[in-house]
């Protein structure tokens, strides 16, 4: 039975109300029954269950989906672990059609998940002996209780070079397995020996709660110490920093309630915080923040803060995280710790109120950035001073691609330093490869930016929408979703359109036709675009579409490069100062090349 299969069979045979009444006490009413949300706090019942369209729907916090979502937000499960729920509570048998490499794969991570848990009970069980005592002392002096300490599940890992593969891990699969995940680590001699030693060591969760990774803190301090203060998991199988995020688990739910979010820099950060009542706040992992994260972020919270340590670090890491959260669309804010605090010890020697109040404090990531992008210059400045902040500003508008922000930036900049924003526009036009031409809008004369134009074939277009709403249709096509990340995508729909599928993919969201076609993170009139191509017949099996979606990728990046050539056609000044005439030509003649060089070989794809 195929996992379309199953699904249907569940919603034909399993009333969503029977499931749902296990856990939610339900009243008939009518059609519907009804019950107190069990997504949010309420006195008065107002989550309903449709027993006819097997769907639920609070109209007070808005939750809503059939019997899968309510498994995977009621459980914090991903979707695969809901269909296992449900096949357990039915008695229907679940049997996904896999290639046996996706069925090992899918078992190796599973062994990952299952070890990693394993590992973590071992170091939790170290803290609590007589062994982590120094460990204890050193938490307790920070200011953690035990029961919080319970809460993150906080462990130690003891000093000594074999204490895992001497007391837990007993069999070569197992020690195999630890060395992927870089719990135990191999030296050139063929050595195995433990990795964390001596390490106050904090598991790293993925919004299942699952155990991805861990994050470890060394004891060893001092002058003399040579330990780096943390290390961090390896990518592994089941791991990947620039995606995975801290306390995500914990505050999801907060987060989607407040459509807020607070972003500190390290593990202890985001604990100080939670302890206090900051509920929706997390930290990224052993990297600095990155667009994935972002990405996954924005479908989250409306707004995001960061906060960060008040040093040299601290604020090189905001002004990178608030690029990044701006260009994503993200309403972002940042506060500064004094020199030499950090979000956790603040959170230690105030009360929860002083730190609410003081977080609620913020400036705006764009005052941050400006302040930043002009040294710090004002209209009191000197002439010298002043041209240095031009200098250091123009440097830094030229990153951003969208004209409107170039804008902002250079008006508020303008503001700042008392100068004109005409003159200064002018300036920074005149330096730089942009094509700006006066457009009237009938009240005021704007400059806005003309993109050269790139001729967009209705193939190109049919070929980007094919792709996406295959995504919709077949999750198990998420095995490209490195490649798809990778693309350049032709239209602008497409980016709004993958964004949101990679958010549902990572969360372990429900992704089918009707969830894309009902949710309100994608503008109606794009889901309206899509609806044809995700209504359109299907021929062949799971892996009839493997084949067809690797020759549609490879249909899409040789319309990319085609339009790039027809773009430098139409306008002979695009890209002057990067490439020169032959070679921008060339460089893109042997992509399409390539590409039709490949197809050749491979089986013909219907378009």
């Amino acid at each position: 039975m195929s996992g379309t299969e199953f699904k249907d069979r569940v919603r034909r045979e399993v009333p969503i109300e029977t499931y749902v009444t296990r856990f939610v006490p339900l009243k008939k009413a009518g059609k519907s029954f009804t019950g107190l949300c069990p997504f949010h706090k309420e006195k008065s019942p107002s989550f309903h269950v449709n027993p006819q369209g097997g769907y639920y729907h609070c109209f007070g916090c808005k939750a809503s989906g059939d019997l899968f979502k309510f498994v995977m937000d009621y459980h914090r499960v991903d979707f695969v672990r809901s269909m296992e729920i449900l096949s357990e509570f039915s008695g229907i048998p679940l049997h996904i059609g896999k290639s046996p490499q996706d069925t090992e794969k899918a078992k190796r991570k599973d062994e990952a998940y299952r070890l990693n848990q394993k590992v973590t009970e071992y170091f939790k069980k170290c803290l609590r002996d007589s062994i982590g005592q120094n460990a204890r002392n050193y938490l307790d002096k920070r200011g953690l209780s035990p029961e919080e300490v319970e809460l993150f599940d906080i462990g130690f890992a003891p000093e000594g070079f074999q204490n895992l593969k001497t007391d837990l891990l007993h069999s070569a699969y197992e020690e195999d397995l630890a060395i992927e995940l870089g719990i135990l680590k191999k030296n050139d001699k063929g050595n195995v020996y433990d990795f964390y030693r001596n390490r106050v060591m904090f598991p790293i969760k993925d919004a299942s709660g699952r155990i991805v990774g861990y994050s470890g803190r060394t004891l060893a301090t001092g002058p003399d110490s040579t330990e780096a203060k943390y290390i961090n998991s390896p990518n592994s199988l089941i791991y990947d920093k620039g995606r995975q995020i801290y306390n995500l688990f914990l505050s999801q739910e907060e987060i989607r309630n407040q459509r807020k979010v607070f972003i500190v820099e390290g593990v202890m950060d985001a604990i100080g915080l939670y302890t206090r009542g900051i509920k929706n706040v997390i930290a990224p992992l052993g990297t600095s923040f990155t667009e994935n994260q972002a990405k996954i972020l924005k479908n989250l919270a409306d707004s995001v803060t960061l906060v960060m340590d008040g040093d040299g670090a601290g604020t090189k890491g905001a002004l990178r995280a608030s690029e990044i959260l701006l260009k994503e669309g993200c309403a972002t804010s940042v506060v500064s710790m004094q020199e030499g605090e950090d979000p956790f010890d603040f959170s230690r020697k105030v009360n929860r109120s002083e730190l609410r109040t003081y977080l609620d404090d913020s400036l705006s990531a764009w005052q941050f950035l400006i302040e930043d992008a002009t040294l710090g210059k004002n209209q009191g400045s000197t002439p010298e001073e002043k041209k240095a902040a031009i200098d250091s500003l123009f440097v830094f508008v030229k990153k951003w691609e969208k004209q409107t922000d170039q804008q902002l930036f250079i008006g508020e900049a303008a503001k700042k330093l008392g100068l004109s924003v005409s003159a200064l526009w002018k300036d920074f036009t005149s330096n730089t490869e942009q094509f700006a031409v006066p457009i009237s809008d009938n009240k005021n004369k704007v400059i806005r930016k003309v993109v050269v134009n790139r001729p967009i074939t209705k193939g190109a277009i049919e070929c980007e929408r094919t792709i996406l709403a295959k995504l919709v249709s077949h999750p198990d096509l998420f095995r490209y979703a490195d490649e798809v990340d990778g693309l350049e995508f032709l239209e602008d729909s497409s980016v709004i359109v993958w964004e949101w599928l990679y958010t549902q993919f990572h969360m372990g969201e429900t992704i089918v036709p009707a969830e894309f076609l009902s949710t309100e993170s994608i503008p109606e009139e794009i889901r309206e675009m899509y609806a044809p191509f995700l209504m359109q017949e299907e021929m062949g099996g799971l892996e009839d579409q493997f084949e067809v979606f690797e020759g549609l990728l490879q249909y899409q990046k040789r319309y990319y490069h085609q339009s790039e050539l027809d773009r430098y056609l139409l306008d002979k000044t695009a890209s002057k100062d990067e490439f020169d005439r032959i070679s921008w030509i060339k460089f893109h003649k042997d992509k399409i090349e390539q590409i039709n060089a490949s197809q050749r070989n491979s089986v013909k794809i219907a378009r």
